[in-house]
């Protein structure tokens, strides 16, 4: 994860980059923030109705259900005011701004700022093989998403096998083409049209005819980026300064705000002898 975010070119002079787990008081905010949370609130978003869905013996692990309140965490311990987001994460930072209006009235302060979203110009990119549903690296089918590492030959592979249908002709219709219309969107984001100019130049083209244009400029797209990541990938030495760097930095920030966060439910006070 980390060689592949630098590789997209985050740069770790202007962005702090660490793992969570090496900042500890990700899990204590989250405990804080779970005691004004309500079960009326966590069980109606996505992940936890997902596993209710995909587990009906109701065997579901209880970070499923607390997920959003660590990603309540990870962004209000930063008081940040922008968070990139696809579209499906909506319902989490809304939980996030939920979270920080009720400790702010609670506590009569403006500690925590409610983040707003940022959205690319297409905040969702849908499966190749199902594309009522998002593109996800959690999908147990391979060729339902393309990855960074991907292979030409692999990538090839997976837009020929993409579910569209068999309207003649092309067009961008999300609702009565869902899967021609994902692929439009996809050439629309690498030629930089949106995706209606695109229809009209395949208008009279066979899918295939797309299929095979899209395969190669994502190839060509992914290209600098899996060299970089190669290279990354060889020095390992250097990902470990980077996260352990990014690591310090953050818990400065991070114990700050925690700090003053506790402060207000009256939890710090300084250590005295007994």
């Amino acid at each position: 994860m980390t060689a592949s975010l630098l590789a997209l070119g985050v740069d770790p002079s202007k962005v702090v980059l660490f793992r969570q787990s090496a900042v500890p008081e990700h899990t204590q905010m989250a405990w804080h923030l779970s005691c004004i949370s309500s079960y009326a609130e966590l069980e109606q978003l996505p992940c936890w109705r997902h596993k209710q869905v995909h587990n009906p013996d109701g065997h579901i692990e209880l970070s499923a259900l607390t997920y959003s309140i660590l990603q309540a965490a990870d962004v209000l311990l930063y008081r940040a005011t922008h968070v990139p987001i696809g579209i499906d994460q909506w319902p989490n930072l809304k939980h996030a701004r939920l979270l920080s209006h009720q400790f702010n009235e609670r506590t009569d302060t403006d500690l925590l700022r409610a983040p707003q979203a940022i959205y690319t110009s297409s905040p969702c990119v849908y499966s190749l093989s199902n594309p009522g549903v998002k593109m996800s690296k959690s999908n147990p089918l391979p060729r339902s998403l393309i990855r960074l590492t991907d292979s030409p030959e692999s990538i090839s592979n997976f837009i020929r096998r993409a579910l569209t249908d068999s309207i003649d002709g092309i067009s961008y219709s999300p609702n009565e083409r869902p899967g021609t219309s994902n692929l439009l969107q996809l050439m629309g984001l690498l030629t930089g049209h949106n995706p209606f100019e695109v229809a009209k130049q395949y208008r009279d083209k066979q899918i295939s005819a797309l299929k095979t244009d899209l395969a190669k400029a994502l190839s060509l797209h992914l290209q600098p980026f899996q060299e970089s990541f190669a290279t990354l990938r060889r020095n390992e030495d250097y990902l470990r300064i980077v996260l352990l760097q990014g690591a310090e930095k953050a818990r400065q920030e991070a114990s700050s705000t925690l700090g003053a966060f506790q402060s207000q439910l009256g939890l710090a006070y300084p250590l005295r002898p007994i």
